[in-house]
């Protein structure tokens, strides 16, 4: 073999090589990075995925939020929206008994402060009566980077037609 051939093989090689080697450390890197973020709730610019189910009890809303992502997810809030598009902030529970009991503002921050790791789920409970149930279109659960997950099987109210008025004659 003539020693072009053999340097060109060598060039090749290390190409290979360096190219290699230069992916895995930057794999390498982005999963460290991730890991880091996901200490601290945050998905280090990877994809959320929060699953959030309703079901109406008795005085109740019951809201299951589940992580469904690779990621820890933090929660910031639970938000509805009227029927006037005017946005309320209900009341998230973490358990029934404490309907009335503990400051809105505490358990407000006791929600803020969760964070879920992968298919980790918790039940919150919203009390009815702080609801105007009768106009409330739906719910959100809000995650620690502004994203909203649509509550389903929550009761919504269809947004009544404009009327418009009938000419006779």
């Amino acid at each position: 073999m003539s020693s072009s051939i053999i340097i060109y093989l060598i060039l090749a090689t290390i190409v290979v090589f360096t190219i290699s080697l230069i992916f895995l450390v930057g794999n390498f890197f982005e999963r460290l990075i991730n890991w880091i973020f996901g200490l601290f709730g945050s998905s280090g610019g990877q994809p959320c995925v929060l699953s959030v189910s309703s079901e109406i009890g008795e005085n109740e809303i019951i809201l299951t939020i589940k992580n469904d992502g690779k990621y820890n997810i933090k929660l910031a809030a639970v938000e509805g929206l009227n029927l006037d598009d005017s946005k309320f902030y209900p009341i998230p529970y973490f358990d029934k008994k404490e309907f009335k009991s503990i400051s809105g503002k505490v358990l407000r921050n006791q929600f803020a402060k969760k964070s879920l790791s992968p298919k980790q789920t918790v039940s919150v409970f919203l009390n009815k009566r702080e609801i105007d149930y009768t106009s409330c279109l739906g719910l959100n659960v809000l995650d620690g980077s502004g994203n909203a997950w649509d509550a389903k099987n929550f009761k919504v109210i269809e947004r009544p037609l404009p009327q418009t008025r009938r000419q006779d004659g």
